[in-house]
C-alpha cells in the first residue's frame, strides 16, 4: 500500500480493493471463557465486488461458535475448512461488517499466544484483500488456574460431619 500526499487531498493506492480491520472484545482471553471478533471490510475501489467471502483461520484449541455468528447484524452461517463466510456483494465504497464469536477449551495453554487469521477472495479464489491477523493470548483465570484453598483437610473417621480429636492427628 502506498498513501500519496498532496496539498489536501490523501489517495490511498493499494492492489488489493478491500481493506480490512479487526479486533477482539478483550485481547486476554482464559480457558473455558469467549471472545467475539469482529471484522470491518471496506471497497475502496470503484467497482463493486461479487460473490465475496471472508475466509478465517481458527487456531486450534478454540471452538467456533457458528450460531453467534453475525454478518451486517443478521446471523449468517460459515462453512468449515477453516471458517469461510459469504460476504456477498460490497459495493464501491460500501463496507459489511462480521463478528463471531470464539471459546477456548481446555486444550490452550496459559501465556501463549494464538494468532486468528482473515482473508478477502471471491468465490472462484481471487485474492481481494491481504491477509490480517489477530492475536489472542491465553492468560490464568484468578478463581480457576491460581486458587489457593483454605482450610484443614481431615479424615472423619467416625463419619459424623464434624471434627473431633479422632480424625486428625493435628487437631487442637
Amino acid at each position: 500500500t502506498t498513501v500519496a500526499r498532496f496539498d489536501k487531498a490523501v489517495g490511498t493506492i493499494s492492489k488489493f480493493p478491500i481493506v480490512m480491520d479487526v479486533s477482539a472484545s478483550k485481547p486476554n482471553v482464559a480457558k473455558g471463557s469467549a471472545v467475539f471478533i469482529s471484522s470491518r471490510l471496506k471497497n475502496i475501489s470503484a467497482l463493486p465486488f461479487n460473490n465475496l467471502e471472508l475466509v478465517v483461520t481458527v487456531p486450534e484449541g478454540f471452538t467456533f461458535i457458528d450460531s453467534a455468528s453475525r454478518l451486517a447484524g443478521a446471523p449468517v452461517n460459515s462453512r468449515s475448512g477453516s471458517r469461510i463466510f459469504s460476504i456477498g456483494t460490497i459495493s464501491s465504497g460500501g463496507n459489511k461488517k462480521l463478528g463471531f464469536l470464539l471459546a477456548a477449551s481446555s486444550i490452550v495453554q496459559i501465556g501463549k499466544k494464538y494468532e486468528i487469521s482473515f482473508l478477502v477472495r471471491e468465490s472462484n479464489g481471487t485474492i481481494r484483500s491481504t491477509t490480517r491477523s489477530l492475536v489472542l493470548t491465553v492468560v490464568a483465570d484468578p478463581l480457576f488456574d491460581e486458587g489457593v484453598i483454605v482450610g484443614k483437610v481431615f479424615d472423619d473417621q467416625n463419619e459424623n460431619a464434624g471434627r473431633q480429636a479422632a480424625d486428625c492427628s493435628f487437631y487442637v
